[in-house]
């Protein structure tokens, strides 16, 4: 064994070359299944849209999302989003957003502020069940009723049995249903 090792000795940084370039290819292999998941599941099935947290949304919306939430999810919802109003924004700056938001003529708009990952994982547990909560009231023909207008003992009443119903649904599994109405709102 050692005499071995005197002959491969000038060969160091080949055998050491040789080793590292196994390893990348054993971690490539390993990693492609997942990338190929994420593209079927994300941009195929998904239509591109990663989680619950919307790039921008209506205002009227958001509103409608905020019924569902508690006041902490709601304070922290509304600090992560800027509201663009064209009433209230210079001729400049609307000529810029109005590109991107063409629905902002009509109304005002949420803008995601920049974020990172943690914080876009926790707006995804605080904006799921209520997008789901309001995906499933418009998809039973009730989505147009004024929330402001229904008690708040009816309010309590429709979160208990949606977290019933969402009870053993994985985290991960209510991001992705809510998705849907994401991409329709989008």
């Amino acid at each position: 064994m050692l005499k071995l090792i005197k002959y491969l000795k000038p060969f160091t940084v080949t055998v050491l070359a040789i080793v590292t370039l196994l390893f990348v290819q054993a971690v490539c292999d390993l990693s492609l299944p997942d990338y190929t998941s994420n593209i079927v599941n994300v941009g195929i099935q998904q239509a591109g849209i990663e989680n619950a947290v919307p790039q921008a949304i209506r205002k009227s919306e958001l509103d409608k999302i905020k019924f569902f939430m508690s006041p902490t999810g709601q304070s922290k919802v509304l600090d992560s989003y800027t509201l663009l109003d064209k009433n209230t924004m210079s001729a400049a700056s609307y000529t810029e957003k109005f590109k991107d938001y063409p629905k902002l003529a009509e109304e005002p708009i949420y803008q995601l502020n920049v974020i990172d990952q943690a914080k876009k994982t926790e707006l995804n547990s605080i904006l799921g069940k209520p997008i789901l909560i309001i995906a499933e009231m418009e998809k039973n023909g009730i989505g147009n009723v004024d929330l402001s207008k229904i008690s708040f003992v009816q309010i309590e009443a429709i979160k208990k049995m949606a977290d019933d119903k969402f009870a053993q649904m994985p985290e991960s599994m209510i991001t992705q249903a809510a998705v849907s109405y994401i991409r329709q709102e989008y």
